[in-house]
């Protein structure tokens, strides 16, 4: 028999990096999908429309603008969730990773107290930008 140095052979590293990246890819596209579908579903039939309005006012959204950026907003946030599943490209993750830098800023102006939250809704955008750049750097469709 041969010993494991001889079996895997000089390409163990190799191999090993290539097996992690066969699940890498699918693994962060699933968990991103869910967080654009599920923040889209939550948004627009489970939390309270009041709240979600109350909070916009704090971004000088009020009225029919509100709503209407509300459901837009879970909209974009549904559409990028099938996207990512179904045509994952390196312009949808420059346009996710635009949305979630525009959120967070109009948030760090207009919501300042949610950046010392401390559950973190807004430092959470950190990972999620890091998955971004991983999926981006790793996309061969422009």
């Amino acid at each position: 028999p041969r010993g494991i140095r001889t079996f895997a052979g000089t390409d163990a590293a190799a191999l090993r990096r290539d097996a992690l990246a066969m699940w890498r890819r699918p693994l962060l596209r699933g968990a991103l999908a869910i967080v654009w579908i599920w923040t889209a579903i939550v948004s627009a039939f489970v939390h309270p429309l009041n709240d979600s309005l109350a909070r916009l006012a704090l971004a000088h959204l009020t009225g029919l603008p509100a709503q209407a950026a509300l459901y837009a907003a879970c909209a974009l946030d549904f559409a990028f969730g099938v996207a990512t599943l179904a045509a994952p490209s390196r312009r949808l993750w420059l346009a996710q990773g635009a949305l979630i830098v525009a959120y967070s800023a109009v948030i760090a102006v207009t919501m300042p107290g949610l950046l010392a939250e401390p559950f973190g809704p807004v430092l959470k955008n950190v990972p999620i930008l890091a998955i971004l750049l991983i999926l981006f750097a790793e996309e061969e469709r422009s």
